[in-house]
């Protein structure tokens, strides 16, 4: 493992150039010293007596003095043997506990040599007491900052978590090894309360678990070892949430309106495997059409990067509304498309934000959103509602059109009330256009018409998708959309049921083709348990039981 693969923690190697393999020798050679000092000492060439005290200086021979002069002046080479290896280490340590790393963590540096240095001590236990002495006793210490010191400004322990949980050896190792079938799964992984991300990273690099050349299935034994790494510093999974970014889309009339964007650059950390696979099949395509140019392939692999994030940032990871090619993900373009569902939530959060305040008395505050719900819901009807489809379609910035995808979320809408009640003939279009929509099937609101093998698509159908559509016909309150409500949760409770009946389970999504059916695609098995599928019955159970009871 290169000394550079984590940049606070340096290998033995930069104590000082040249001398650390004829400091390794004098350091083994002040072990046989110690021994010496210990007992009688004896060459091939002669023997030395030690002799009463009243013998010393009359009844030796010439010969013993000079053989004792000879053995005086090899301990005084060895001590200053001794004195260099001394320097030496000093030296080192010095060295090591001022150089700045990159995230300027100077204590990082001392602890590292510390924790690391066992490759050093093959020598014999005495030269580890000796370290561990020179442990005890650093030469520096004292004048190391703190973390809260940094030069930098930087929050050092989330640098720390970043290097493990975002990017960095460690991170590439584990996903590329394929220790989990889903990457998600280690960057769910909370650290143990007897570790720190300190501990791992030095630990990753003393075990030197790094990956340099990644092969699929060439790393059976190297997997072993990630996964008792693993075990050593981690506990199993806890949920995270997600937080999603926007960005205004406008065009001449100057409309603002939402979509999901990024500007990473990087793998998702929780499906870091798969990210670099297709990007790395990207790399070799626009390698050719770029006529090899290196910076314009990065620049196209870093897009990819940024739409499959901005994907997952959607909650519809992954989906045919995001792709040039229902069928190949590396036509993802979720940065150009102003989703409509997106934009729904976003006018519903203003008129609710509106409604808070003016309750709490807070007037500036409510105008304020009052104000920004207006100019949305003017923006919605000017840019995503399409006359040709009787409904809203996401909006393509790339190509200035409207999606040919049919999905389910062209009606969240509804759901918002982001309409003009008193248009009913658009109203009544719009629930027209659902019902021929090829969206409703035996099972429920199935989420697109695209077969794609991707989980936001047909054949799959979401619980909170099912809530949607349900609360939107109800908010257009004529006789033939609540009609539709009423089939639909019927529909919804009889395949949860028919599905918990046959597996005692509660799964996240479901086959809208056959009651009870279980949904399946995506980058993970289907998931059970489950929140938003019990919400959704428990909401038909209780506050719309008129609808399931209702002929």
């Amino acid at each position: 493992m290169s000394t550079s693969s984590l940049p606070f923690a340096p290998s033995y190697s930069c104590m000082t150039e040249g001398s650390g393999r004829d400091g390794v020798e004098a350091l083994k050679r002040t072990a046989l010293l110690a021994d010496l000092l210990k007992c009688d000492v004896t060459s091939k060439e002669e023997k030395i007596f030690l002799l009463p005290k009243d013998q010393r200086q009359d009844d030796r021979s010439p010969k013993h003095r000079d053989a004792s002069a000879k053995v005086i002046l090899r301990y005084v080479r060895w001590a200053i043997e001794i004195l260099v290896v001394m320097i030496v280490v000093a030296g080192g340590l010095r060295l090591l506990s001022t150089k700045t790393a990159d995230h300027g963590v100077k204590r990082a540096l001392s602890f590292s040599l510390h924790r690391s240095g066992g490759k050093l001590m093959r020598g014999g236990h005495r030269l580890r007491s000796f370290l561990r002495h020179m442990k005890s006793h650093p030469p520096v210490l004292s004048e190391l900052p703190s973390d809260a010191d940094s030069t930098l400004g930087v929050d050092v322990e989330l640098e720390r978590a970043m290097d493990i949980y975002c990017r960095g050896p460690l991170l590439h190792a584990v996903q590329m090894a394929n220790v989990f079938s889903d990457s998600k799964h280690f960057v769910d992984m909370p650290i143990k309360d007897n570790s720190s991300a300190f501990d791992i990273l030095v630990d990753f690099q003393r075990r030197e678990l790094a990956m340099t050349d990644y092969r699929p299935h060439a790393h059976d034994t190297h997997e072993r070892l990630l996964r008792r790494f693993i075990d050593d510093h981690f506990d199993p999974p806890v949920e995270l949430t997600r937080r999603n970014s926007s960005a205004g889309a406008t065009d001449k009339a100057t409309y603002v309106l939402n979509r999901y964007t990024s500007n990473a650059n990087h793998p998702r950390p929780e499906s870091y495997r798969e990210d670099v696979l297709v990007a790395a099949d990207i790399f070799d395509r626009t390698m050719q059409m770029e006529g090899g140019n290196a910076a314009a392939t990065e620049r196209h692999k870093d897009k990819y990067y940024n739409n499959v994030i901005a994907a997952a940032e959607s909650g519809w990871d992954f989906s045919s509304r995001w792709l040039r090619d229902p069928l190949d993900m590396k036509s993802m373009v979720t940065t150009s498309v102003v989703p409509v569902d997106l934009n729904a939530i976003m006018y519903r959060v203003e008129c609710n934000l509106m409604e808070f305040n003016r309750h709490l008395g807070n007037d500036v505050r409510a105008q304020f959103f009052e104000r920004a719900a207006a100019r949305r819901l003017e923006a919605i009807d000017a840019i995503l509602w399409s006359e040709k489809h009787k409904s809203w379609k996401d909006y393509d910035l790339e190509t200035d059109t409207h999606s040919t995808i049919v999905s389910v979320s062209d009606y969240t809408p509804l759901w918002a009330k982001a309409f003009n009640s008193t248009d009913i003939d658009r109203l009544k279009h719009v629930v027209t256009s659902l019902k021929s929509s090829g969206l409703l099937q035996v099972g429920g609101v199935q989420t697109t018409t695209i077969f794609s093998g991707q989980q936001w698509d047909s054949p799959n159908a979401w619980p909170p998708e099912q809530d949607i559509i349900v609360e939107g016909l109800l908010a257009v309150n004529t006789t033939e959309s609540y009609s539709l409500a009423r089939e639909l949760s019927q529909t919804w409770t009889h395949t949860s049921l028919t599905a918990w009946k046959q597996t005692g389970l509660m799964f996240e999504k479901y086959n809208a083709s056959e009651i009870g059916g279980l949904g399946a695609g995506g980058e993970y098995f289907p998931q059970f348990g489950f929140g938003w599928t019990n919400g959704v019955i428990l909401k038909f159970l209780t506050i719309h039981q008129n609808l399931l009871l209702a002929e």
